[in-house]
């Protein structure tokens, strides 16, 4: 039983860590302008994705 707490707070432990890495990336992309960069761009739409791949 203590095996199976120890494991848990071990898991806590890794998730605060998670945590407080993606705090301080987004901190960084806060500091350039970009807090949520999404520089992606559609070339094609589904329906016309659906027409090229459906049919393979």
């Amino acid at each position: 039983m203590s095996e199976q707490n120890a494991q848990g707070a071990d898991e806590v432990v890794d998730l605060n860590n998670e945590m407080k890495a993606r705090r301080e990336k987004l901190a960084a992309l806060r500091e350039q302008g970009i807090p949520f960069p999404n520089d992606f761009r559609r070339d094609r739409t589904s329906d016309q994705l659906h027409a090229e791949f459906d049919a393979k």
